[in-house]
């Protein structure tokens, strides 16, 4: 117990001088840089997710309104792929299919695809 005490000190005293901060300052740009170089960071995470597709798991439909109002665009059959387009309303979310077809669908019909 009197070792973590003296660890846990000794750590908050080296953040406390000149070497302590210079390394974490060190560590931060390094890490700002790197992020830089892999092209940043998106502005919209969920847009970020638009490349990750899904996989029906029930049978369902894709709807024209996120309301469940309107046409159905189309019955979506299990396994059919769909892409997520990053919008979201309560359960329901806004997906592509591969004929450029665009609705809405449960998120409880589909899993993320493998």
């Amino acid at each position: 117990m009197f070792n973590g005490l003296l660890g846990g000190a000794g750590a908050t005293g080296y953040a406390n001088t000149e070497i302590g901060q210079v390394i974490t300052l060190a560590y931060l740009q390094a890490y700002t840089d790197l992020v830089g170089q892999l092209g940043g960071l998106p502005a919209s995470a969920s847009a970020a997710n638009v490349q990750q597709a899904v996989r029906m798991t029930r049978p369902g439909r894709l709807l024209a309104q996120a309301d469940g109002g309107g046409a159905a665009v189309r019955d979506l059959d299990v396994g059919m792929m769909l892409y997520p387009t990053g919008n979201k309303q309560s359960m329901m979310w806004e997906v592509e299919d591969e004929l450029g077809n665009k609705g809405w669908v449960s998120s409880t019909l589909f899993e993320l695809a493998r």
